[in-house]
């Protein structure tokens, strides 16, 4: 995580960029922000940005996964969650911009 300080006022009174970078995947975030914002400013604008978006994909993702487990295993899907699990954690994840 990095700033970019010191711009032009925006319309909405943004006056600064602050920069995030996913070491893992490579995907950058640009997050307009006031220079005044506080640390509780910065996590819940991270919480809103960042984290909800992977969850949301996560989630998405969780659902294909359980309705083909639910079509092969039919009442049985919760036994195989595990493998679920694992599954998920161990495969590649293209992560998109939002």
């Amino acid at each position: 995580m990095d700033f970019i300080t010191g711009l032009p006022r925006s319309r909405c009174k943004f006056d600064s960029i602050c920069v995030i970078v996913d070491k893992l995947t490579k995907s950058a975030y640009f997050l307009p922000v006031r220079a005044t914002f506080t640390t509780e400013d910065y996590a819940e604008l991270y919480i809103r940005e960042i984290t909800d978006g992977q969850a949301e994909r996560t989630i998405l993702t969780l659902k294909d996964m359980l309705k083909a487990c639910a079509l092969d295993f039919k009442r049985s899907w919760d036994d195989h969650l595990p493998l679920i699990e694992f599954s998920y954690n161990n495969s590649y994840h293209s992560i998109e911009s939002s």
